[in-house]
């Protein structure tokens, strides 16, 4: 039966002492729901300087390392998780394509199911990350979970950049396949910034262009077998 008594745990169902339950760490105010209650914990945790999703994506920004080299040794509560930053992302995009145009860094998300090549990108730049920092550190499902970071940060952060820029020039430019080499760009960067335990930025930049020349080559290799099992005839359209 559901405990309504508020100096009872709900999970737990123990006496608390204090704001605490200090079984399972949940916080109970003592106070009833009210739409300023509400309000002000959407706003906390938005604006939160320690766990909010703003404060993870500007820390991805200054030091990526910190944020996902956590998550990597487990402690995973005081960060943004990458499934809420990709949630985070996915409003973003969705806001987007209500505002303007369904055009995502030159991937049109309504006249096909474009978004799957999204997921291919992050796929391969994972492959091509594993394979550049094979020796460093990592397994495969790390080097996923940082692309995963990195890949929300930047592209919610072109998105953004792009209707700050529509806002003050009212040009529609879209987010074109131009936005979607700056994507890798920074995305390459970003990763070395990650791995590299040398942090030089003349390391880091050797490093991403190692990146890119792993990618490249997966990328001719690819486009090889399909050239090979197509009998010469590819079709991006």
């Amino acid at each position: 039966m559901l405990v309504t008594d508020n100096h009872t745990c709900i999970i737990c169902q123990i006496e608390t002492v204090g704001e605490y339950c200090h079984q399972c760490g949940q916080r109970n105010t003592r106070k009833r729901l009210r739409l300023v209650t509400f309000v002000k914990d959407v706003l906390f945790s938005l604006f939160d300087l320690e766990r909010s999703g703003l404060a993870t994506f500007l820390l991805l920004i200054k030091t990526p390392s910190k944020v996902i080299h956590n998550y990597w040794e487990g402690y995973r509560k005081y960060y943004e998780a990458p499934g809420k930053l990709m949630a985070f992302s996915a409003v973003i995009i969705g806001l987007h394509i209500i505002l303007h145009d369904n055009l995502i860094f030159g991937l049109n998300f309504t006249d096909s199911p474009q978004w799957f090549f999204l997921i291919f990108f992050l796929f391969i730049l994972t492959i091509s990350s594993y394979l550049t920092y094979l020796k460093l550190r990592g397994n495969f499902l790390e080097h996923a979970v940082t692309n995963i970071y990195l890949f929300c940060t930047w592209a919610t952060i072109l998105i953004i950049l792009y209707e700050v820029s529509f806002y003050f020039t009212k040009e529609n430019m879209g987010v074109s396949a131009t936005a979607m080499f700056g994507l890798i760009a920074l995305m390459l960067i970003w990763t070395a910034r990650t791995f590299c335990k040398n942090k030089s930025w003349i390391i880091i930049a050797l490093s991403a262009l190692a990146q890119l020349v792993v990618l490249s080559a997966f990328l001719a290799f690819l486009i090889l077998l399909m050239y090979t099992f197509t009998d010469g005839e590819i079709s991006f359209g």
